[in-house]
């Protein structure tokens, strides 16, 4: 762990002109003529560039981040957490997800002091290093995957450091399981809900006991709707993003801005939103399958098995008879995987067929089940 080093967020990055590119490392992806074309072809001079998670399923896919809107997040984040000059931060995220860019952001606005991990790609999955850097610098805010803090609390049994009074935790789902254990070790979990698009968060809990139930209050600055029927969120915001860009079939740059007339983004996720302003997560939209006639949600299965104490994720597998059937891929723990365990909290058509575990499952950089990869031995195994 080391205090941050200027090359990696300059003094002047976030009040300067510029268009910047923030892209993993290790995916090659075509950006020829990208910044030249959002400059003098959008007309946009002061962004960030990212790329979106499916983009290396679907062809390249970059969104377009305006400075203004990241300070704008940041601006919100802050007020909500009620972040000052005091707090020493510890960004162990890598700088190519808001969840990581976005810490800087707050910091610049905040004026507080902030170290980062040597390499942000590799994470010690016995939490050694970062508990070692959170008691060696007294951090008081840092920000991590549920992957990592499953790897501390679940295989390890660490307790939170006494300096910590704030852990946000996003980039997937928390289950009862997780939050619970984590609780119990003290770890004061700020757990939040947001995407890309949104610069960062949308909806944030300080108390940690909402990380059990799910349900968290939406930032200020932000208004919400959903569709009666599907639930689908929609978001506006002066923290949103500006737009996408994408290649047609011609090899071109194209501009996209999915936003309705009165600037609404309709997300991909279905949430519920309470009288009191509150949003929970039910499932991405996309991730609903049909089985014996009834939608299933993916994500409401890996989260079964979550709760079960593993670690997993499900695919879903066409089936003539039932539409879909489904197998899970687990990594193998210290005691053995119960799936009449996990299918007793499941619906008949939503229970998992089969299983295959693995002794350790791949990840990607910022700590997520890698399941490109692990779809590719699925399918050697069938």
């Amino acid at each position: 762990m080391s205090s941050l080093s200027e090359s990696s967020v300059p003094p002047d990055f976030w009040t300067q002109p510029g268009i910047d590119f923030r892209l993993n490392p290790k995916v090659a992806l075509d950006t020829d003529g990208l910044a030249d074309f959002v400059k003098t072809e959008v007309g946009i001079d002061s962004a960030v560039i990212m790329a979106t998670s499916g983009t290396q399923r679907a062809g390249p896919k970059f969104v377009i981040l305006e400075k203004r809107a990241l300070l704008a997040s940041a601006a919100a984040v802050n007020s909500h957490l009620g972040l000052e000059k005091e707090d020493r931060w510890l960004a162990p995220l890598t700088l190519f997800h808001v969840g990581g860019l976005g810490i800087f952001a707050r910091v610049h606005l905040a004026g507080c002091r902030v170290f980062t991990v040597d390499d942000p790609l590799k994470w010690d999955r016995t939490g050694g290093d970062y508990l070692a850097a959170c008691r060696e610098h007294s951090i008081t805010v840092t920000a991590l995957t549920p992957v990592h803090l499953h790897d501390l609390v679940i295989e390890n049994g660490h307790r939170a450091p006494e300096s910590l009074r704030g852990i946000l935790i996003g980039g997937g789902a928390i289950s009862e399981t997780l939050a619970t254990r984590a609780l119990e070790l003290g770890w004061p979990i700020w757990a939040t809900y947001g995407m890309t698009e949104a610069c960062s968060q949308i909806a944030t809990a300080t108390d940690p006991s909402a990380a059990v139930s799910g349900w968290l209050p939406v930032l200020p600055g932000w208004k919400t709707q959903t569709d009666p029927k599907s639930g689908r969120l929609s978001i506006r915001s002066d923290a949103l993003f500006s737009g996408y860009v994408t290649r047609n079939d011609a090899g071109n740059w194209h501009w996209d801005r999915p936003f309705d007339g009165e600037g609404w983004f309709a997300t991909s996720d279905s949430v519920e939103i309470d009288g009191s302003g509150n949003l929970r997560f039910k499932s991405r939209l996309s991730d609903e399958v049909k089985s014996m006639g009834e939608l299933v949600s993916i994500a409401k299965l890996e989260r079964a098995i979550q709760e079960s104490g593993a670690v997993g994720v499900v695919f879903p597998v066409p089936d003539e008879r039932r539409g879909h059937r489904f197998i899970a891929v687990v990594e193998q723990g210290e005691g053995a995987f119960s799936l009449d365990a996990v299918n007793a909290n499941l619906a008949p058509f939503e229970w998992i067929d089969e299983v295959i575990e693995q002794e350790e499952l791949p990840r990607t950089v910022v700590g997520k089940i890698a399941k490109g990869e692990l779809r590719e031995i699925l399918n050697k195994k069938m």
